[in-house]
Order: structure tokens, then sequence, then C-alpha cells
């Protein structure tokens, strides 16, 4: 079952990083987390007379992997009527390991230290320590202990559908030099493979399509970089197509019939046509939708729908009629949506099913306006059986250059619901890191804490794309948050120079934010009541 509901128009496999860089499309989370052992300590002298501090933690004692990163939460305890600020100083810390404070100075009675351990660092135990100091007290020191572990060798693999595979693949371990992969093919799917030593790498492709040059880089643990895969089974186990003949009835003269399959495949039947045609089928079993639709002051409502499933007709066959007045035929429900944030440009919304062999749209992209609650259409729950879910998606409408903003929300029931606008993107900064042998950029994206799982821009001039994407969890490993990097490939066997950005004229680009629970990729699973936010803005770069 494949999470994207992006208005149910499907892309080329080979183009899915763009989208998922755009705000729609990587597979689930999998962070490399630190092992902290939870013992608690608090001092065990007493405090000296008049004003003072002492520190506490729960977490003396951590244990992390090189190339890790964890915080730990510190106490600061008051006496004697002691408010000043106080300031925190961390000393004793061993070579590649890094330890940031804050607050610092700090005010209230809480600080947070965040420690990061870089690939290089050589296991073993260490002692540090962090000391408080102030106005009128003496300094007060807290004994803690780092455990560094060597890192565990890891391996990452892309698969692809023969025929859907990138041209060209390399990987990066750690910060170390990109290196080209050739594919092994076994039973119609293609898989790329790295071993990596760090906790954190990237992988590149190069994908050839309509005359356009289109490198993707992803920045990401190891197993997250399994995210740009693309071997579902619309692709791999149900690449042949039929077409599918069919009749609708009980739909008046003035109402028109909507019929839906998986792969985007969706027609209007009218009463006066004699039937339909449903071209472009995915084989195998499919669920079927039919939707009548009767106007109704002014606007057009769903009236009634039908809902068949596995249906496995052979091509060419026709499908018993679509009788909206017949026993199968059901009410949908209709329930209200409130959208926080929204702004003067108004949103769209749209609902849909996933069920375990398709995705269908429901209703189509309907503008609801600047009207912050509206009501939005979806089947009874008991129409659903164990495993589906439904979508509710809303996106805010395009005005010229306005920056676009989508909130996705996935549900059982139809309920009365708020949905979350999150805040407009922020634009990078960008930085030219080298002109030669191509032009090279680094886009800085400040942190933003309504998108808070990856990061993406695509850069695009004359026929070539270069897009780039990180996770939160490259970017926390890493130490610079969302620091973006257009790589030098040209080290790697098999790179064309063709194929990189140049200093020939403006560049066009177009970055994109992602947030929400739903995990990253095409295979990410959805659950009753995951969610997701998603923002982009786009901009010109002059000629460098």
């Amino acid at each position: 079952m494949r999470h994207s509901y992006y208005h149910f128009v499907r892309t080329r496999a080979a183009l899915k990083w763009i989208r998922t860089g755009h705000g729609q499309a990587l597979a689930a989370l999998l962070l490399a987390g630190a092992a902290i052992s939870a013992c608690s300590y608090s001092p065990t002298a007493l405090y000296p007379p008049g004003e003072s501090v002492a520190l506490s933690t729960s977490m003396p004692s951590l244990a992390l992997a090189q190339g890790d990163s964890a915080s730990i939460d510190v106490t600061i305890m008051r006496t004697g009527g002691f408010s000043g600020p106080v300031t925190l100083a961390v000393s004793g810390t061993p070579s590649g390991v890094a330890v940031d404070v804050a607050p610092n100075p700090v005010a209230g009675n809480s600080a947070r230290l965040s420690i990061s351990v870089a690939d290089a660092t050589t296991p073993g135990t260490y002692a540090f320590t962090l000391r408080a100091t102030g106005d009128g007290i003496s300094a007060q020191t807290l004994p803690l202990e780092l455990q560094v572990a060597q890192a565990m060798p890891q391996s990452a693999m892309v698969r692809f559908c023969a025929g859907t595979e990138p041209s060209w693949v390399a990987f990066q371990d750690g910060n170390g030099a990109w290196t080209h992969v050739e594919p092994t093919a076994a039973g119609g799917t293609i898989t790329f493979r790295s071993d990596f030593s760090t906790n954190r790498g990237a992988v590149a492709t190069v994908i050839h399509f309509v005359g356009l040059t289109a490198v993707g880089v992803l920045y990401g643990t190891p197993a997250e970089l399994a995210a740009i895969a693309d071997v579902d089974a619309d692709e791999c186990g149900r690449r042949e197509t039929k077409t599918l003949l069919g009749t609708v009835g009980g739909v008046d003269t003035n109402e028109v019939a909507t019929i839906s399959t998986g792969a985007g495949v969706r027609i209007h039947a009218f009463p006066d046509q004699g039937g339909f045609v449903l071209n472009a089928v995915p084989g195998g079993p499919q669920d079927l939708l039919a939707t009548r639709i009767t106007p109704a002051n002014g606007r057009e409502a769903i009236t009634r729908m039908i809902l068949r499933r596995s249906v496995d007709a052979p091509d060419g066959a026709t499908l018993p009629v679509f009788d909206f007045t017949a026993p199968e035929a059901f009410v949908p429900a209709v329930a209200n949506v409130s959208v926080n944030g929204l702004g003067p440009e108004g949103a769209s919304r749209s609902t849909g099913l996933l069920t375990s062999n398709d995705q269908l749209p429901v209703t189509g992209i309907t503008n609801q306006g600047t009207d912050v609650t509206q009501p939005y259409v979806a089947l009874p729950e008991a129409q659903l059986l164990p495993g589906d879910l439904q979508v509710l998606f809303v996106t805010t409408n395009a005005t010229g250059n306005a920056d676009g903003r989508t909130a996705t929300l996935y549900f059982r029931a139809p309920t009365d619901r708020t949905l979350a606008l999150g805040a407009p993107l922020i634009p990078p900064t960008f930085l030219t890191v080298a002109t030669e042998p191509a032009l090279r950029l680094r886009m800085h994206f400040v942190p933003q804490s309504d998108y808070d799982r990856s990061a993406a821009i695509t850069l695009q001039q004359g026929n070539t794309i270069v897009g780039v994407n990180m996770t939160a969890a490259y970017a926390d490993l890493a130490g610079g948050g969302y620091d973006l990097l257009v790589p030098d490939l040209s080290h790697a066997a098999g790179f064309d120079p063709a194929w990189a950005l140049h200093v020939v004229g403006d560049l066009r680009w177009n970055a994109g934010r992602i947030g929400g629970t739903l995990g990253l990729g095409p295979n990410a699973v959805p659950s009753d009541g995951a969610t997701r936010r998603t923002a982009s803005a786009a901009g010109t770069i002059p000629a460098q």
C-alpha cells in the first residue's frame, strides 16, 4: 500500500526524489539511536551555607557509537535565595567529542547538553566535567562519563524494478569519497549496494528522461538511503495493463458518475453515453470506486458510492453495471475540517482511500477559498476493511509566486477534524562553494519546528536538474543542521561533467520541507492519525 496522496497523479519512479523534495514523496525513518544508561545521580555533599547552586542529571553516563549524538538534561538547584544567571562550562572532553550547552548562561533551573561524537573518535571510556559558576557563589561541578564504541558496519541497498533504475549511482560513507557502484539484477529487480563504516552517508543518482538529465542526492543514515528505491507491486509485479468496459445505472440526466482504479485511472461516465472505457488499468486484482455526483445549490455533491474489492477481470471484459440504486451502493459520510494557519490565499481539499490493493481518489480537488471550516466527503467506517485508511489532503491555493503549503491526515473514522498548516517556508541562503570543474552551491535552511523531517532543493539550469535532499537524522549527526551541499562527483567513475551545473546562466530553484509524523520515502507505511506537513518556495539565482 503506497502512502503518497499527491492528487493521485503517478509519476515515474525515477522522479520520486524530486517529488519528495517538493513535499510529497523517502522508507520508514530508522534513527541510529544512542544507548543511554538510565542511572540517576545527585550531589552527595551538603549545600554550602548562603546562596549556592548544585547540579544533577538523571544520565551521568552515556554510551555512544562513533558518529552518534545525544542530549542530556541538567537540573540546577538553587539555594539560599540565589536567582542570578549561571554559566556552564565543560572540560576534559576527548578529541572528536563536541558538547554544546543551551541556554548559557542559564536564567532558569535547567539546561541541555548536546553531545556529538565524530566518526574518527577513538573508542574508550572518558570522564569529563560540567562546571557551574555565578556571581557571589562558589563554583560547583558535576562529573560525567562518556563511553565511545566502535561504529558497527552498515549496508545500504537501493532497489528498483528493472527498466526504472537510474543510469548511474554512487555512495558516500560519512565525509569520504564518492564511489560509483554497479548494479546487480535478480528476479526483475535491480539493486545498488554499499557498505558503511559510519552511521551517515549519501547516495547520488543520475536519470535521463524527456531530454532532461536529473542528478539526485540524498543525505541520510544508511537505512534512510533506501527511501529512493521503488519496488512496489504496481511497477514490479503488475507491469501489464488492460482495458475494462462498463455501464452505469441510477444516474439522472443532470448527474455524472466517476469510476476510479489504482494508478490514477479515473474516468467520468454520463448516462447518455451508453457506457465507459477504463484504459491502462494495471494487471492483477483492482479495487474500483464509483461515485454519483449530483448538482445542489450551485455546487456538486457526491450522493452515492459503490466500492468493489479485488476485481480481477481479464483484458477487454465488461464489468457488471454500476447501479447506484442497487444494494451495493451506499451513502457517503460527510464531516467538517477546520484548517489552522490558513492565509488570504485560501486552500483546496480532497480525500482518498488507501486499501491493500490500491490508492483511490474519493473526491477531486475542491476549492474551499478562505473559509476556515468546510465539509469533506469520505467513506463510512463500516465500509472499511482492517488496514484500510482514508486520506484528507489540504493545500493552499496558488496565487502567482505564492509559496505552497500542504497538510495531510490519515484516518479511518470520518469525524469533525482540525488540520494545521505549517508556517511559510523560510527560503535558504545560498553560498557558492566552487565554480570549477562545476558550479557547486551550499544551501542552508534555518530550523523550522513545523518541518522536522527533511529539507530539499532542486536547481535547474537548462536541461539539467540537480536535487539535494537531507533527512533530520543526517542533519543532527553531521552537526551543521540542514546544510545542503551540491557534491563534487567528478572523481567518481563514470560521472559525466555534462551532468553537472555550470556558470552559464541563471538557476531556477525550488525548495521544500517536510514535517509531521509520517515516515519518509515512497514506501513509508501510514497509520491512523499519521500526519504530514510540507512547505515550498521558489526563486531564481542570477548567473554567477
